[in-house]
């Protein structure tokens, strides 16, 4: 479960959430973001009381304290628009997740990203990557293969 989730300054005031929902919508919006942190499944981005249970309509306004016909027409317009993926049992899931929820940081100068994706943190510098706070060191025979996911991490930060 995550104590915050990363919001988007610039897109929240001039991107299409701001012009494709109503007020009231992009409200619930950021409930369904905060929703999706919380991960009571145990997977992030994910509204979902158990992996593979979604919550009922009526129990997730409650729980918003919305009007339920608030947000069915907030769900039904953001699956519409490809901010929300509703999967066949009815568990519904951020679409871009890991997008949004990306962090990059400065580290003694050098850029670091973390990616967080389920139970893996992905820890990247200029240098290295670190798994789980190991560092393969100078001589080491997968010293090239971390490399290469250095290097395809960062291609993918630049798409």
């Amino acid at each position: 479960m995550r104590k915050w989730i990363k919001l988007f300054t610039w897109e929240s005031i001039n991107g299409s959430t701001r012009s494709d929902l109503e007020p009231d919508e992009r409200s619930v919006w950021n409930d369904l973001m905060c929703m999706a942190g919380l991960s009571r499944g145990g997977r992030e981005g994910f509204i979902e009381q158990a992996v593979g249970v979604p919550y009922a309509s009526d129990r997730l306004a409650s729980m918003l304290v919305i009007p339920r016909e608030l947000l069915d027409r907030t769900k039904e317009k953001c699956v519409l628009e490809g901010r929300l993926t509703r999967l066949p049992d009815g568990t519904l899931y951020i679409t871009n997740w890991d997008k949004y929820q990306e962090v990059k940081k400065k580290n003694n100068g050098h850029e670091k990203f973390t990616r967080i994706s389920g139970d893996e943190v992905i820890v990247v510098r200029r240098d290295r990557v670190l798994y789980d706070g190991t560092d393969p060191g100078e001589g080491d025979p997968e010293k090239k293969a971390y490399q290469q996911r250095v290097t395809k991490f960062e291609t993918e930060q630049r798409e």
